[in-house]
């Protein structure tokens, strides 16, 4: 049977700062995705408008179809098979602690 020793100092979790958990995701710029054209690749980096502890990433309302979010970069990209104007898309970044932050913009795919 196997022992191990794990040791932290007070106020760490796993070598990691208690206090870097609770810091909310920052909005570093604006939600301003671009307009993407239909069936040509798309692909726009929402994370890069957090920073944070381990931030995943959420999407609320309908990416134009085709399209898709990695939780863990941030990144909307994908083949947009629907020419419209996809309104209200919000992007969350959520931290260990909880802590979220959000960004609505829309999204316009051409014909």
């Amino acid at each position: 049977m196997a022992i191990i020793n794990a040791q932290a100092t007070s106020g760490q979790i796993g070598g990691f700062g208690v206090s870097d958990m609770k810091k909310p995701p920052i909005v570093l710029d604006t939600f301003n995705p671009p307009d993407g054209q239909l069936t040509v690749d798309y692909s726009y980096d929402s994370g890069a408008l957090f920073e944070g502890f381990k931030v995943v990433y959420s999407v609320n309302g309908a990416l134009p179809d085709g399209l898709s979010l990695s939780v863990k970069t941030g990144i909307i990209s994908g083949k947009p098979t629907v020419a419209n104007t996809f309104a209200g898309i919000s992007i969350t970044g959520t931290n260990l602690a909880g802590d979220i932050t959000t960004n609505t913009a829309d999204i316009l795919i051409i014909a």
